[in-house]
């Protein structure tokens, strides 16, 4: 061998160092640029759900709210009854826009079952409310039920694109907070206002009525608590994130007590039910669609995140990519 190295021209025993050089570098660079274009197809999946998301909350707020107009319509009052069509109308509306995001996204067979069995549920359930085929109580379950269905889909979605293991802890608890938890406290603050708007319809609360009530708002406060604290964890760890939502997540926590305190004043306290039932539905709609504003700021804050490691990623990328070109032009020129 160092018979063979002395017979070899100093040209030619650096372009052997070179080539080593090169294949050692060239390993760990493969794997770098691997590892990134991972991460930037993970990031670009996630962003591609987002609009599917957004769509399935408005589903979920939507068919909250007929859930509400149906109870206080089927117990006899006809503003609320007069309200209902336009809302039918916003739940077909958002129903068919979930339908055409996700083939767009190239969604699973299985998602596309779950929300085939939840269009059929909601066709045959506002038909028997626009018909007056089914009880007050009884429609109040049965959109209880198909708002579980849609939160499934939702679940199905988040894992299906990524998005319940993003590896950032600010977009991360964002998730939790404003995909997660804010679903679960706008259904416990929605079955609230089906169940005591159809409660004050027919100015009766039956002991089962107020047990159901102490329940829920128990669990409003338990999910509320559960969003303000991974919110709180999502904006220490990204600064940016509380000057966007700070003010719009007060402002809906303010609404939540606010409107829990309704509820025991006019129902779970009260001896007479004498509170206004659409006054009742209103205020509760106006903190539930609070919260939906917040969730809609935080999708935005979440499809900026998603952006700016995006292009934070394919910057890197560029960056060894123009050092490595930089690194073997000078070497090249340097053997020269």
């Amino acid at each position: 061998m160092s018979a063979l190295l002395s017979r070899l021209r100093l040209s030619q025993k650096f372009s052997i160092l070179g080539a080593m050089a090169l294949i050692m570098v060239a390993i760990p660079t493969a794997l770098f640029f691997r590892d990134v274009a991972v991460q930037v197809a993970f990031v670009q999946r996630e962003d591609t759900s987002a609009v599917a998301v957004q769509n399935l909350n408005r589903l979920v707020q939507y068919t909250q709210a007929h859930r509400g107009l149906s109870a206080g319509a089927l117990a006899g009052n006809q503003e609320l009854a007069a309200k209902r069509p336009a809302m039918r109308a916003n739940v077909q509306k958002e129903l068919d826009a979930l339908d055409d995001q996700l083939k767009r996204i190239g969604a699973t067979a299985n998602l596309t079952a779950m929300m085939r069995d939840v269009r059929q549920k909601w066709t045959q359930l506002e038909q028997a409310v626009a018909t007056k085929q089914i009880e007050s109580a009884d429609s109040t379950r049965a959109h209880s039920q198909l708002v579980v269905d849609i939160l499934l889909v939702n679940e199905e979605i988040l894992s299906e694109f990524g998005m319940a293991l993003d590896p950032d802890a600010d977009t991360y608890y964002l998730i939790q907070a404003a995909l997660v938890n804010m679903p679960q406290l706008g259904e416990n603050l929605g079955l609230m206002r089906a169940q005591g708007t159809g409660f004050l319809a027919q100015k009766n609360l039956p002991p089962e009525g107020r047990a159901s009530l102490l329940a829920l708002a128990k669990r409003v406060r338990e999910t509320s608590g559960d969003m303000q604290r991974n919110l709180k964890r999502a904006t220490d760890a990204n600064p940016a994130m509380r000057a966007a939502l700070a003010n719009k997540a007060e402002s809906s926590e303010a609404l939540v007590d606010k409107t829990l305190a309704l509820a025991d004043s006019a129902l779970i306290k009260a001896t007479e039910y004498s509170h206004s039932s659409v006054a009742y539905f209103d205020d509760f709609t106006r903190t539930i669609d609070s919260l939906y504003d917040f969730n809609a700021e935080a999708a935005k804050e979440l499809a900026h995140a998603l952006e700016t490691r995006e292009s934070k990623l394919t910057f890197q990328r560029k960056l060894l990519l123009g050092a490595l070109f930089a690194g073997l032009a000078a070497a090249v020129v340097l053997a020269v």
